[in-house]
Parts: structure tokens; sequence; C-alpha cells
């Protein structure tokens, strides 16, 4: 099965070269989705052999991966796999992942840092894990399953999965990885979990206390959306009994 790697970038010129080192041969194909870099990160991608091309309809990580899986349409790869390109994912992790689709036991293969005993220590500080397990675990409630990191930056699809949510997704910024969750499971695709690796970036981080806290609402918001219609159908006859009981109706 052929296989393309995507690297969304927005200046991470510096993360190019360490990444182009390390690129497992498995990969057929590397495209470049740039968000608007002005630091020579599409100079240094193009350097590297790897296609670029600029992202559509706007700006934010969102409008990279839907302009991402367009152009995976458009080729023939079966399987899509999307790494932040921080030098923080350690490619050779990504072979589990690429294995449960081949194997057909997964459309959606997550990566996660949490479960992960091959994370770099200061890669992710202990706030950053409990925030990334609690939200992980609200999210997971509506499907019944557990998750434990929903927001990672390791994700793998089959050429299936893509075809199925590239229509239902809104996202123009971070919340790209919540939406892709909530919808895959919805959609009834099989949504998997791999342990992987974990290192300090390089360069600085573009999550800014604004992007934080519209990504927790986004969370809430996803975890509502994520309830079925009959768990809405029980919830509204269980207040309406309360409320009928209340007024001596009942």
């Amino acid at each position: 099965m052929k296989k393309l790697l995507l690297l969304p970038t927005l200046n991470e010129k510096d993360a190019i070269k360490p990444i182009s080192e390390e690129l497992p041969n498995w990969f057929d194909d590397v495209l470049v989705v740039d968000g608007g870099s002005t630091d020579g990160t599409v100079e240094e991608a193009k350097k590297a052999g790897f296609k670029v091309m600029q992202q559509r309809y706007g700006k934010g990580k969102g409008y990279g991966v839907r302009t991402a899986m367009e152009e995976f349409l458009k080729t023939d790869n079966d399987i899509l796999v999307m790494v932040d390109t921080d030098g923080t994912c350690v490619l050779e992790d990504t072979k589990d992942m690429i294995e449960l689709i081949e194997n057909g036991e997964a459309d959606v293969v997550i990566g996660t840092r949490i479960l992960s005993k091959k994370r770099e220590k200061g890669s992710m500080p202990l706030i950053v894990w409990i925030g990334n397990f609690l939200a992980s675990l609200l999210m997971s409630i509506p499907h019944f399953r557990l998750y434990s990191d929903v927001q990672s930056p390791y994700w793998a699809f089959n050429r299936k999965a893509v075809e199925t949510l590239l229509p239902k997704l809104k996202a123009s910024k971070f919340e790209i990885e919540t939406e892709i969750f909530v919808k895959a499971l919805k959609s009834g695709l099989k949504v998997r979990e791999v342990p992987v690796g974990y290192r300090k970036r390089i360069g600085h981080t573009k999550f800014s206390i604004m992007l934080r806290i519209r990504n927790f609402l986004y969370i809430v918001w996803f975890t509502i959306y994520g309830f079925r219609w009959w768990f809405w159908a029980i919830l509204l006859i269980l207040v309406g009994g309360w409320w009928a009981y209340k007024n001596g109706y009942w």
C-alpha cells in the first residue's frame, strides 16, 4: 500500500532538515502544506526534495489538513500519515500505526503520547499530560470507549477514512484533531491508538493562551456533539418526567 506523509508547516525551517534525515523508507511521497511561512520553511522543504504547496481557504492548521486531504485523494496513495513538523514526532513510530491500517484493523490510528514510555524528558510537562488525558477522557464518554490522546500530533488514515471525513470537516485551526476524532467515531470508522515517542519541539510553540482557551471550548462542544440522538431522547424523557413530577402532573 502506498503511503503519503503530510507535514503541515508554519515557520518550521529549523525542523525540516532533521525530519528529512530521519525519514523512513516506507513513505512513497512527502507533502508539505504550508500556512504562510516567512522564515524560509518553503525553500528548506524544497531543498529536502519534498513536494510543497500553499494551503487553501485561509490561515490555520485545520485548513492545512483539509487541503492535504484533498490533494491525497488526487493521488494513488492508500494511506495518509500526518505528523507535526516541529521535531516532536518520531517518524519510525509511524510503522505500528501503518500496520494496523494495512492489516484492516483500523481506518484511523492515533499515536498516543499519554500511554507511551518513550517520551523524552521535558517534552510533555505534567500539566499538559493531565490536560490532554482529561480532555480525551471527556471526549471518550459519548462513545463508551477510552481514548487517551485525541489531541495527538500523530494520525494515520486509510483512503476510506479520508473520503468519509473530508466533506464533514469544518475546523480552521488546532481543533482539527478533536473534530477528526469525534466525526470519525460518529461515522462508524474504526479508530485505534498506538503508543509513540515524543520529543522536545524545535523552535517556539504556536499555542497561545487564546488558542488554548479556544481549543478547550471546542473540546466541550465536540463532547456534546459526540452523543447520539438516543442519548438526547432519553435525557429529554427524564427531564420531562422530573418536570411533570415536580408540578404534580405525575
